[in-house]
């Protein structure tokens, strides 16, 4: 059995069956068009609720947009020290975010924990403008460790970090993964728990540069489809 990247896989038969058939008509370009629709659709009966959806090509773009809109340049985002917006995407979410801050608040566990973030609030500077304040929490589903986040974990977490005024972020590249191990429904993991933005990628699982940047709390996706064609990322 090979372990490596599941990047490294070539993309299913279904999902390439699907492309055939699109391929196969005229339609309108940016998103607009009834396969993009119908996507979105699909996603509002998965996760059981209302929501705005939006399209990238990558797992960075996904997750740099999506802070973009949660923070201030001045602000800090607080998330595991192995994170992939930390350790694997170089500079794009401080690029994209215009300057904001990564706080690694975990040392090695695989996970964030309440002690984790507890500790964070306890000790972190409130002599602003000088001390950075963190405005957002950002997790990993299931995380770089491969472990997962329960749905009681992720409400935890969640209630902690809005008592402190933050907005809760995640990074669902592998998802789907976590719910097909941890059993819970889509819905229980992510808006249920109190996650107020989710990437959710399809990359990993079989798709061709397909990721979506998902709104549950739809505020906050009021500059996205600006952001995302500024940076260059809206596909036509």
């Amino acid at each position: 059995m090979y372990f490596g990247s599941d990047n490294q896989t070539g993309a299913s038969p279904q999902v390439l069956d699907m492309l055939a058939q699109a391929n196969n008509e005229f339609t309108h370009g940016y998103g607009d068009d009834r396969w993009t629709h119908r996507a979105i659709e699909a996603l509002k009966t998965l996760f059981e609720c209302d929501l705005d959806a939006h399209f990238v090509a990558t797992g960075t773009a996904a997750n740099s947009l999506s802070l973009s809109c949660m923070v201030q340049p001045w602000e800090g985002i607080l998330c595991h020290n192995s994170s992939h917006i930390i350790l694997d995407e170089s500079t794009a979410p401080e690029f994209f975010t215009g300057g904001a801050r990564m706080l690694p608040v975990s040392q090695g566990e695989g996970k964030i924990s309440p002690e984790h973030l507890n500790h964070y609030f306890d000790f972190m500077g409130t002599d602003h403008p000088h001390n950075i304040k963190a405005t957002a929490l950002s997790i990993t589903q299931a995380s770089e460790a491969g472990l997962v986040y329960t749905s009681e974990e992720i409400a935890t977490l969640s209630d902690i970090a809005k008592d402190h005024g933050l907005r809760v972020h995640m990074d669902g590249a592998r998802f789907a993964n976590a719910v097909a191990s941890i059993g819970c429904t889509p819905a229980e993991l992510t808006w249920k728990a109190g996650v107020d933005v989710l990437c959710l990628g399809a990359t990993k699982c079989g798709a061709l540069c397909a990721e979506v940047v998902i709104f549950f709390n739809r505020d906050l996706a009021e500059t996205f489809s600006h952001r995302r064609k500024r940076s260059g990322h809206l596909l036509s």
